[in-house]
């Protein structure tokens, strides 16, 4: 049987890799620091305005490029690797958000 990705992703590249050999360079990755996070504002729908901020993961491979979530997810569920990727994302989450004044964070964890 095999782990193609089609089904989860449109990226050409990362359609047709295995999952193990994005779980491979996603455990590079997090080894090597290589992974980002952005930030994207939450807005109250009701006033406008922006009631927080959301840190989203993403991650462009040096050997694969571009990989969306949908598929490393996948693989760092597969492969054991869900953890780690979560402890990578909560913790840059926590450094970047030492602002100035950060005097309230709330961490949803999904």
């Amino acid at each position: 049987m095999t782990e193609v990705m089609t089904e989860l992703s449109t990226d050409p590249i990362s359609s047709w890799l295995p999952l193990s050999d994005v779980a491979d360079e996603l455990e590079r990755a997090l080894r090597d620091d290589e992974l980002r996070i952005v930030h994207q504002p939450v807005v109250d729908a009701e006033s406008g305005h922006v009631s927080g901020m959301e840190a989203l993961c993403r991650w462009t491979s040096p050997k694969i490029g571009d990989v969306v979530p949908s598929v490393f997810i996948a693989a760092a569920e597969k492969h054991g690797l869900i953890r780690d990727l979560g402890v990578w994302v909560l913790h840059r989450a926590m450094v970047e958000a030492e602002a100035p004044e950060p005097e309230v964070m709330t961490l949803n964890y999904a």
